[in-house]
């Protein structure tokens, strides 16, 4: 589970990893096979853990039709799209492992898998950072030292998303990035506290400390241009 790769960060990966997190059930169950590997954990017993943790019960005390019906879960939904992310391997026909995936090394990951916030936070924040544009947002004004406006921040998203696609027209691009800034993303991420604004005077600052700005420079070095 050491592979931090930045080129290996796609924005398919970062959505498919955030959009897991958004999830409980998968984020429950990705901490288990995460904390029983690199040996693995059989499926029926994941299948146990898992019905425990969902039901606020010690694994010797699940019934056999909540763990027949979690294993059903398992087999359906839950696991098919973990092992199709390449955060869980299959080490044989039964037993499941972490993948060599960069997200085991992401502090941010870490810090939303580790059971260290209210869960309705965790769905919030993962939540926000499944969207790509967004992202890029925050990637932005983390690096800025000092507050900016919302015309320069939305120049700047444009600039990113823009990069080496010269067959987009920028005003054209700008207008709808900076539509997104003022009627999407900029009040989700304020209600969110990962940024302030000040909309008297027009200024907008990072708010979401010095881990998650680690996260962004390193997830959003290799960005997409985006081009919808």
């Amino acid at each position: 589970m050491s592979n931090s790769d930045v080129a290996g960060r796609s924005t398919r990966s970062r959505d498919v990893v955030f959009g897991v997190l958004t999830n409980e059930t998968r984020r429950h169950l990705l901490q288990i096979v995460r904390d029983r590997s690199p040996t693995g954990i059989s499926k029926r017993a994941l299948a146990r853990e898992l019905a425990a943790v969902l039901t606020d019960a010690e694994p010797a005390t699940v019934t056999d039709a909540e763990l027949e019906r979690t294993l059903v879960e398992c087999h359906h939904s839950h696991l098919p799209y973990l092992l199709d992310s390449g955060l869980v391997v299959e080490t044989d026909s039964d037993t499941v492992a972490a993948g060599d995936h960069w997200a085991f090394d992401d502090p941010v990951v870490r810090t939303l898998l580790d059971n260290q916030m209210d869960s309705n936070v965790v769905e919030t924040l993962a939540s926000i950072l499944t969207d790509p544009q967004r992202r890029t947002v925050l990637s932005v004004l983390a690096n800025y030292q000092k507050p900016v406006s919302t015309d320069t921040l939305a120049r700047d998203v444009t600039g990113r998303e823009m990069r080496d696609t010269e067959a987009i027209d920028f005003q054209e691009r700008l207008d709808y990035v900076l539509a997104a800034l003022v009627h999407d993303h900029l009040p989700r991420l304020q209600q969110a506290g990962l940024v302030r604004t000040d909309d008297q005077r027009d200024q907008i600052s990072y708010e979401g400390g010095s881990q998650l700005r680690d996260t962004l420079v390193t997830t959003t070095a290799s960005c997409e241009p985006v081009v919808s």
